[in-house]
């Protein structure tokens, strides 16, 4: 039997096992995919113990998707441009292959929308931030992009990195002095505020000072569902969108690196009750 996993720090939330599961079922591939909660403390014995159980892939989740670099032999291009990474291929040479998955998935919702989107708001910094903003300014073309972080020294790195591929104007601010001076066309959540230990908290009090009428907000966190930020968009009457449409999207993309296939169409069938 293959061995797959997830790994981050907590994974109480994760839909993916289910996903992958259910494809391996369908499928009929002897192979299981399980959620391995690693603590930060315990990060480098979590990936020995992934090496020391013969892992074929795994996928990576908060807060290790910029950690996970300096463990892989090789990345593929776009994870390499993005600087994160969510899917790792396990070779049998014993290299471990990592690419982004998550700027395909986070993508498939918008296609329709990206060429009325100039004005962008992302909230974060972190790994999912990371492909969420190149995949933003380097396929919607938008005139400006803000990043607000709690820690504004991060959303500056990232301003730096986006800014050796594109010219679009970016802004960084720091989540408690934030106040916006844009009406924003898209505003995505990537933090963890909104799930978890945050469950009921919301990572933009602010929103309705941010939007207009046909503003979109995305958030992509999909347990629970809604977060407090849509719940908040909906009272504006604004567009809303969960992050469950990315999930299955990543998720089918790193099931086709690991084994040639996209996840059946029936996939979202299994969050139906959910």
């Amino acid at each position: 039997m293959k061995h797959y996993a997830i790994i981050g720090y907590p994974l109480g939330h994760t839909f993916s096992p289910a996903m992958h599961n259910h494809a391996f079922k369908h499928y009929g591939i002897d192979a299981v995919y399980e959620p391995r909660s690693i603590p930060p403390e315990g990060f480098e014995k979590g990936l020995q113990q992934l090496r020391d159980d013969g892992i074929r892939g795994f996928n990576i989740t908060i807060p290790y998707k910029q950690r996970i670099l300096s463990h892989l032999q090789k990345l593929d291009t776009l994870a390499e441009k993005i600087g994160a990474v969510n899917t790792v291929v396990c070779r049998e040479d014993g290299r471990w292959i990592g690419y982004n998955t998550d700027a395909y998935g986070f993508l498939l919702p918008l296609r329709e929308m990206l060429k009325n989107i100039r004005n962008i708001l992302v909230l974060g910094a972190g790994g999912a931030a990371r492909a969420v903003a190149f995949s933003l300014v380097t396929e919607a073309a938008p005139a400006s992009l803000t990043l607000v972080n709690r820690t504004p020294a991060r959303a500056r790195e990232l301003k730096s990195a986006l800014e050796e591929h594109t010219a679009v104007p970016i802004k960084c601010y720091d989540s408690a002095s934030f106040k916006s001076d844009v009406k924003y066309d898209l505003i995505v959540n990537t933090t963890s505020v909104g799930m978890g230990r945050m469950r009921g908290e919301s990572p933009l009090p602010g929103l309705a000072s941010c939007v207009h009428e046909g503003s979109l907000v995305y958030d992509l966190i999909y347990n629970p569902s809604p977060t407090r930020l849509l719940e908040q968009a909906a009272a504006l009457h604004l567009k809303t969108l969960n992050g469950l449409p990315m999930l299955i999207g990543q998720g089918s993309r790193a099931f086709y690196l690991w084994n040639g296939l996209y996840f059946p169409e029936d996939v979202g069938n299994i969050f139906s009750t959910a």
